[in-house]
């Protein structure tokens, strides 16, 4: 989770000395003198793991004979953020998401096995894009990505869903060159 500024902040708390940058970074917060209040924002990533195991870890950096008095909670404490900071914030949240899917496509396109799919999926897509359509062969594509899993379950390999989502990259990644060939040919 990271840290972000909001409306009722009143202060920037910073990192203590000796901690670099990727180990503490500033802290916006609202404080009365007695408590303080920050605000974090959960990635997608970290969405979805919340939801499927319902947990929130949180950690204080202190001594470790005492601990102060802390909460943690998923409802807003103060009044609802204008729609403008809701729709900044989704977009960041994209931005994130598609920035972590791009560097994690990269890392898996150097697994054989997941190539291999991709390729499938790009072979079967071009083909029948360019005999149909575009998005016949998009769709057959992305079938024979679930077939090829459903088959792995029945005991002929493993399941991967990232096996099936590469199947997928591939066929879309097909779309263009089923469209300029297929508007030459017919």
């Amino acid at each position: 989770m990271k840290p972000i500024e909001f409306k009722q902040s009143v202060k920037v708390l910073q990192k203590p000395q000796g901690m670099t940058n990727e180990e503490c970074q500033p802290l916006p917060v609202w404080t009365n003198g007695k408590e303080c209040v920050s605000c974090w924002r959960a990635g997608i990533l970290e969405r979805l793991r919340i939801l499927v195991t319902g947990k929130i870890w949180m950690g204080v950096y202190t001594g470790t004979s005492t601990q102060p008095p802390v909460f943690v909670s998923g409802e807003p404490v103060f009044e609802e953020t204008p729609v403008v900071n809701n729709i900044r914030y989704a977009i960041e949240e994209i931005k994130d998401f598609v920035s972590l899917s791009f560097h994690k496509a990269c890392d898996i396109m150097h697994e054989s096995d997941k190539r291999q799919h991709v390729i499938a999926g790009f072979v079967i897509s071009v083909i029948l894009g360019i005999l149909c359509s575009w998005w016949v062969g998009f769709m057959v594509g992305a079938f024979a990505g679930v077939c090829k899993e459903w088959w792995d379950s029945k005991g002929h390999g493993t399941v991967d869903v990232m096996d099936f989502v590469c199947t997928v990259i591939g066929s879309a990644c097909a779309i263009p060159v089923s469209i300029f060939v297929h508007n030459l040919i017919w």
